[in-house]
């Protein structure tokens, strides 16, 4: 028999971490080990899963317990002394998350300048078993269903009240997911209907996926990684969007972006250079692109995010944020910061001291898979 075989059948334990009032945190099994390597060395073997479970505290307790978990994507309300059992399982699945959990009715929210702190980019894919949630400033007023699936884009900014909740959890990366998607961008904040026969079909699938977590290994998370992801993109993709484009339209878009991603550090990047190279008039070039503003608006949004970026890279410590900004196009130190600071709310100084503090050792709490999404970028 083969070594893989024999892992395969005899595969090693599931690392379980679950929450007590003796043991307040949820720690992968090796503390000191860098959680990305780990991550790497599991593929083989037993998928890492954390549950946290306030049933055995105080509403009060139970409340700050839950706030200072989930603040590793999300600010959280609720009335601390009314608040009820809050219980969270997460499967890391290598470099994608699955979950499943039992909460009480909160108000969740993502601002620009979380967004600029953390640098969080991933989809989190909500199916409402049971409960709802809904934008707290959308005009619609539209919430959740039961079996609808929720879309939160941790690069757009989020506000929502959600009532007492039975919800499943799936956590991807945009690298992984946004290449299959005819629109990546604008999806936060989408209800799509479960009655639509390709969301029940991801919903049956990741409610499946979540019974059988605890019997399959990394090796076998790997192979169902791909059948997920299209089955996720063609959810999104087959739902009526009143934003959607023609196919054309979004190949078109989607060969520009890619022109512009690979040449944010030329200064001669304009949509005259882009008109050029596509050969498209100008009027072509605006339309494709008003839902980001306009074409100067979505080259100036990707040039402060790759600022973003380096401003949140220890390796790029040793450059001052003037320097940062001048690579990519901002040569005016001021200017520079007042772009930066209104896209995202908070300075680049800002962003560079929240980088630091989290590489600290210790800082707060480290649940397995809250320190997982620390290593996504």
């Amino acid at each position: 028999m083969s070594p893989r075989r024999r892992l395969r059948a005899n595969p090693a334990p599931p690392r379980i971490f679950r929450w007590t009032a003796a043991n307040p945190r949820i720690l992968w099994p090796l503390a000191d080990t860098d959680p990305k390597a780990l991550r790497d060395s599991a593929r083989m073997t037993a998928i890492a899963r954390s549950v946290l479970d306030t049933a055995s505290l105080s509403p009060e307790e139970g409340f700050r317990t839950w706030r200072d978990e989930v603040s590793a994507i999300f600010d959280v309300r609720a009335d601390p002394s009314g608040f009820g059992r809050a219980r969270m399982e997460a499967a890391i699945m290598g470099d994608w998350l699955l979950g499943h959990s039992l909460l009480p009715g909160q108000a969740f929210d993502r601002t620009r300048s979380k967004i600029a702190r953390d640098g969080l980019d991933v989809y989190l894919i909500q199916f409402y078993l049971g409960g709802a949630t809904g934008d707290r400033d959308a005009a619609s007023g539209e919430w959740t269903r039961p079996g609808d699936m929720y879309i939160v884009d941790a690069s757009e900014s989020l506000s929502t009240d959600a009532t007492a909740s039975e919800i499943v959890h799936l956590v991807l990366p945009r690298p992984m997911l946004s290449p299959l998607l005819h629109s990546p961008d604008g999806q936060g904040g989408r209800i799509i209907r479960g009655d639509a026969p390709l969301v029940a079909l991801l919903r049956q699938h990741l409610v499946g996926l979540n019974r059988e977590v605890g019997r399959m290994s990394q090796a076998e998370a790997s192979l169902v990684l791909k059948p997920t992801l299209e089955l996720a993109a063609a959810a999104i993709n087959g739902a009526p969007d009143p934003m959607q484009k023609s196919s054309v339209e979004h190949a078109l878009i989607g060969s520009i972006r890619r022109h512009v991603s690979d040449n944010l550090a030329d200064p001669s990047l304009s949509a005259e250079s882009i008109m050029g190279a596509f050969g498209i008039s100008r009027t072509t070039l605006y339309r494709l692109f008003d839902c980001f503003g306009g074409i100067a608006s979505y080259v100036r949004d990707e040039r402060l995010k790759r600022c973003r970026d380096m401003l949140a890279d220890p390796a790029c410590s040793h450059l001052t944020a003037a320097e940062i900004g001048a690579r990519w196009g901002f040569m005016h130190p001021e200017s520079f910061t007042r772009a930066f600071t209104k896209a995202f709310g908070i300075g680049p100084r800002a962003v560079r001291q929240a980088a630091a503090e989290r590489m600290r050792p210790g800082q707060g709490r480290d649940p397995a898979w809250s320190r997982w999404l620390t290593t996504v970028r």
